[in-house]
């Protein structure tokens, strides 16, 4: 995924980690490399 996503595996394993918070923009990358909506992320598992 952060090679997908063009950043550091360290970075992107603090996203997951919840070390740090995902700015907007890197969730819309994730959202674009998954291919779903950032809402689905953001409302998962409720939808």
């Amino acid at each position: 995924m952060a090679e997908r996503m063009g950043i550091a595996q360290a970075a992107y394993s603090n996203y997951v980690n919840r070390n740090n918070d995902i700015p907007f923009n890197r969730l819309t990358q994730i959202a674009n490399v998954l291919g779903v909506s950032v809402i689905d992320i953001i409302t998962y598992p409720e939808k």
